[in-house]
């Protein structure tokens, strides 16, 4: 399961603290959010992530909030319940500087500091060229991204590198994959993936990864686990930053202290544990919890019981992340042996790209490797025979008891759609019918499951290639048991529908323009767009495929137009047909709730520990108290001076003193503000619409999320739902519409503003202005079938009275409407510096179209309070956390120095504590620099009451942390790190916007740059104090287990809660 959004979510990752996972819910030290919503997202069309953009069985996942019913409802439950705050809540910065030998003055970078090249950046290489060990076996010119890549072999091991000289991209990126099919659901290749990063022959530190993210400048550190090879990927715009990250690497996965000490296997898979004989014996280890929280969500359960039945016969019939009843298997004598076999520079396949230099890359590389020899090493992954009738299959997930159960089964229905992979013209027809099919509300497949009633919500995500053999899956949630079938039957109804009466000319040229728009854009967001295109390239050469292939478009796509458009094949009816209809490699799941599943689970734990107990004398049981005492005792032990001072770091002195700037041009068009961001974009314009909240009326804030839905899927008096979709795509490159709510540092009073974004090339501007003025003019409420299904689908509570009383409902939205579209607005635009005079006339004409006005009313002050929550969902595991407001309940003054405070407590005292000795996934903290809000809060987390200790506990150890220098430049380096982020064009125009609403001025960012670069250890002391009213006063959120909530209940005074049982008890009957 990925942690984070900008993790793939077909993958399990290695996920850290809120710093390196970039929670949702984490606020970023000086910027504001970054752009959510529709528009940030669409990057996972583009080529830098296609194959690799969804998981099989899942939908898309946007991030971890939206992905984790845990910390969604823990972050609502600490956000006061506010659902508009969560939208406040992303992470942002500017960019990161490069390394220099004396601290530099920041360089304020517009669009003409780099200009844009028409041709190729040519390499120097050769094919036949031998560098550094290497010897260059293919140049290939990839002129949609222009720039070059070179396919080096090494001589001596047969490695594989595909360097990409990029002299544009400063986000410089490497990664090493290995492929590492699994044999079983022991999660094996998960376990090694957490543990060669626990220390290394160079770096024999406990956790050189902490040390990393302590002390560096990255724009990326993670790794990644796919069920069917292991990923280790970083980036960083500081090119001494770079090589010290990538030396890390290497490193840990060719020579592993976890290799030689099984206490790494305990701690980060699993070990017994019990500190006295009167005690149970229970399952501990980093991934065994982290399983469990991934077991306890029914979705993955679904997409992993789909993934298992749909190619039994290959890797992907095991789960490699690990069957939580299969993790305790896992011997060390395995472990060692499978790094034996797929950790080999023979099995690797290694990648760079950005502006480095590239014979450095081979000489880098050559230094580890030179120490090997080539190795047969047998990784093929084996395809799956396509079988000659469907199959069925059912399997049950845990639910609460007090749920109704009888809407929560689920069925899908899944293909494997041919037996390799297709070449990259099949790929795109195939996107392209992917799009036509489900891509849109409107789609034919997506709208006869949505429209049917069956259930609450599409599943599946459609077509999926980042496997070896391409598939298709599509279904819907919270449907009857006895619905199973039908849902079946409506999709096969469907497919065959289409196929006879072919899609629409305008959906198919909506759906081509769609995807070249997305592969030209390149958007990634926050995900560095070298690992983007690598994961596309990996998803072609992990199967001894053209890896190239991956990273073009222009040619192929262009013959699929031609073949759709101009001569009007019936290309997209004839693949639904040989893909689908006639493909008996079909595969039908039913996800069926269990009220006692949970129950049985934690049973068979129970019985298991239980009966190994009973097999082992007092002398055995003494043995483990004391390998317990020991681990223990190695985990919460300080590394010696000597072996941290090996792992690298920046120096102070490579930090820029002065804050960077996004250059703004700002004027007036009657009552709007018009901000301009000259920057490369490449001839896209981003449009970015912001709209004063103030004159909501307080009693109609509820229902403004789903305001922003409708807003984009209801329809306009133009166009139905479907027609402006189509409208959309074939003009933009996508339009969102989302409340932001944020504090504002020094005011009672918060930010409030629905912001509207859209994308388009320069050409179509025009039609992109007129279409948000349609939309914000002439959106149709009068459909409320349609909207009670866009309720159900964001899984709104009260859905029945939404019917019950529709022309109050649709009064309000009128209402809402009327209150937000003025022309007194912020417009914001991005876009290379020499097209931005020529915008001046689509603004004008789009503000003509608003009404008059501007929001005069004050801000609404709503009442919270804090109470103390427990809330109950069906889990195995628990997210604690803890907060206050060191404002209001502290007096605390803000000083640069708490957030770098924060970020050391994150990687010292919080991970140790809460992850390596506790077991969980994550523990981390968050500061709100805005609000004064302090959390701490944890991730699939086998404690609760001993988390909460920790917690309390912090402010004592930071009085007692003795801070020397090493500690403390790392700190702050990290933290400057996070405030200059690495960002693309349409974010840094977006996060210009959002300091401007907030009354950020750089002067205010500099004054907090300087104290943050100017902290000292007493600084850091200090902030304690601050830190014992979150001890004292805080506020207490948990979710997890009936038992353990429950449990904690009377200690902690928690007000119970069960959302899910609440939810059921206000779906409408049918």
């Amino acid at each position: 399961g990925a942690m984070a959004s900008n993790q793939l979510p077909g993958a399990t990752v290695l996920a850290s603290s809120g710093a390196a996972s970039g929670l949702a819910f984490a606020p970023s030290a000086l910027g504001p959010p970054t752009a959510g919503g529709a528009v940030a997202k669409e990057a996972a069309g583009s080529v830098g992530l296609r194959g690799a953009a969804k998981g099989l069985g899942e939908e898309p996942a946007h991030s971890a909030v939206e992905g984790h019913a845990g910390l969604a409802l823990l972050a609502a439950g600490l956000a006061g319940c506010s659902a508009l705050r969560g939208a406040s809540r992303r992470s942002s910065a500017t960019a990161r500087p490069m390394a220099a030998k004396r601290r530099p003055t920041a360089v304020t970078r517009t669009g003409t500091a780099r200009q844009a090249v028409a041709t190729i950046a040519r390499t120097e290489a050769e094919v036949g060229q031998k560098l550094h060990g290497w010897t260059c076996e293919r140049i290939e010119e990839l002129e949609e991204l222009k720039c070059t890549g070179v396919l080096w072999r090494h001589d001596k091991t047969g490695a594989e590198l595909i360097s990409v000289e990029q002299p544009l991209e400063e986000n410089k990126t490497f990664g090493v994959v290995f492929r590492t099919p699994p044999e079983d659901s022991n999660g094996i290749a998960h376990v090694l993936e957490h543990s060669v990063l626990c220390g290394s022959r160079k770096y024999p530190v406990k956790e050189p990864f902490t040390e990393l993210l302590k002390g560096s400048m990255q724009t990326f550190l993670n790794a990644m686990t796919f069920p069917d090879r292991t990923c280790y990927p970083v980036a960083s715009c500081n090119l001494q930053d770079f090589y010290n990250l990538v030396d890390v690497y290497l490193d840990a996965v060719l020579h592993p202290r976890a290799l030689k000490d099984p206490r790494v296997l305990a701690q980060e898979g699993w070990h017994y544990e019990i500190e006295d004989k009167s005690e149970p014996l229970t399952f501990k280890g980093v991934v065994f919890n982290e399983m469990k929280g991934v077991y306890s969500n029914p979705d993955s359960v679904q997409s992993r019981t789909l993934l298992n039945n749909l190619l039994p016969d290959t890797p992907y019939g095991v789960d490699s992340g690990g069957d939580p009843k299969e993790i305790p298997n896992l011997t060390f004598e395995y472990f060692k042996g499978f790094h034996e076999r797929f950790y080999h520079p023979s099995n690797a396949k290694f990648w760079f790209y950005g502006d480095d230099p590239p014979a450095r890359r081979l000489e880098l590389l050559d230094e580890f490797l030179r120490d090997f020899e080539k190795k047969e090493v047998t990784s093929e992954i084996a395809k799956q025979p396509l079988w000659v009738e469907p199959r069925a299959v059912e399997h049950a997930f845990a639910v609460g008891k007090d749920e109704d159960i009888s809407k929560k089964s689920m069925a899908c229905v899944s293909w494997v759609m041919s037996d390799d992979k297709p070449d990259l013209e099949m790929s795109l027809a195939l996107s392209v019918l992917d799009y036509c099919l489900m891509g849109t509300p409107g789609a034919p497949l997506k709208k006869a499951l949505t429209d049917s009633g069956l259930g609450s919500r599409v599943i599946g995500g459609g077509l999926y290639e980042g496997l070896v053999q391409p598939t298709f899956s599509v279904g819907l949630k919270d449907i009857k048991e006895s619905d199973a079938k039908a849902v079946e039957a409506l999709v096969i109804d469907t497919l065959t529908k289409v196929a006879a009466e072919g899609f629409e000319r305008e959906a198919v040229e909506a759906a081509l323009n769609k995807i070249e728009f997305s592969n030209r854009e390149l958007n990634t967001g926050g995900f560095p767009r070298g690992l983007g295109l690598m994961f596309s390239a990996v998803s072609n050469w992990n199967y001894g495929k053209d890896p190239f292939e991956g990273l073009r478009f222009d040619a192929p796509l262009r013959a699929v137009r031609e073949r759709l458009i101009e001569k009007r094949e019936p290309l997209l009816e004839d693949l639904v047909r040989q893909k689908l209809l006639e493909n008996m490699h079909r595969l039908t799941v039913t996800s069926k709730p269990d009220v006692e599943q949970g129950d049985k689970i934690e049973e068979q734990e129970k019985t298991r520990l239980q009966e190994h107990r009973a097999t082992l004398s007092d002398e055995d049981v003494e043995s483990l108290i004391r390998e317990t005492k020991e681990l223990k005792e190695l985990q919460e032990a300080p590394d010696p001076p000597e072996a941290l001072a090996t792992v690298p770091r920046l120096e102070l002195s490579d930090i820029p003193e002065a804050t960077q700037t996004i250059p703004t041009e700002l004027s007036r068009v009657g009552n709007a503000e018009v901000l301009k961001h000259p920057l490369l974009t490449s001839g896209v314009v981003y449009v970015d619409l912001a709209f004063d909240l103030r004159d909501v009326p307080a009693d109609l804030l509820p229902l403004l999320p789903l305001f922003c839905r409708g807003l984009r899927q209801m329809g306009t008096k133009k166009s139905d739902f479907v027609q402006l979709q189509r409208r959309i795509d074939l003009a933009t490159g996508g339009i969102s519409a989302t409340p932001m709510v944020s504090a504002k540092r020094g005011s009672e009073e918060p930010v409030a503003h629905l912001v509207m974004r859209g994308k388009a090339m320069e050409a179509k501007v025009s039609s992109l202005m007129d279409l948000m003025a349609e939309i914000a003019t002439e959106v149709s409420w009068d459909n409320k079938e349609r909207f009670v299904q866009l309720a159900k689908e964001g899984l709104a509570g009260g859905r029945s009275q939404l019917l019950s009383y529709w022309p109050s409902v649709e009064a309000r939205l009128r209402r809402l409407q009327a209150s937000i579209f003025k022309s007194a607005c912020v417009v914001n635009l991005t876009a290379d510096a020499d097209a931005l005079p020529r915008l001046d006339t689509h603004v004008e004409a789009f503000l003509s179209q608003l009404p008059e006005g501007q929001a005069t009313s004050p801000f609404w002050t709503p009442e919270y309070t804090k109470t103390n929550e427990g809330i109950v969902v069906p889990s195995q595991v628990n997210y604690v956390g803890k907060a206050a407001n060191l404002y209001k309940d502290a007096g605390y003054e803000l000083h640069g120095s708490a957030m770098v405070t924060s970020r050391l407590l994150r990687t010292t005292w919080l991970w140790d504590k809460v992850r390596v000795v506790g077991g969980a996934y994550g523990g981390f903290c968050s500061f709100d620099v805005r609000s004064g809000d302090f959390k701490y809060l944890s991730y699939r987390d086998p404690n609760l009451q001993q988390t909460l200790d920790t917690y309390d506990g912090t402010a004592e150890y930071l009085r007692g942390m003795e801070v020397n220098d090493d500690l403390l430049a790392k700190s702050i380096i990290g933290t400057m790190g996070d405030v200059d982020k690495h960002q693309l064009p349409d974010a840094k125009g977006y996060t210009a916007m959002l300091r401007h609403l907030l009354g950020e001025t750089d002067e205010m960012r500099q004054e907090l740059r300087d104290q943050i670069l100017g902290t000292t250890g007493e600084d850091m002391r200090r902030f304690a104090d601050a830190l014992d009213a979150v001890s004292s006063s805080g506020a207490v959120c948990v979710v997890g287990g009936e038992e353990a909530v429950r449990g904690a209940s009377e200690k902690l005074g928690l007000s119970i809660v069960s959302p899910l049982a609440a939810a059921a008890a206000t779906a409408p009957a049918e």
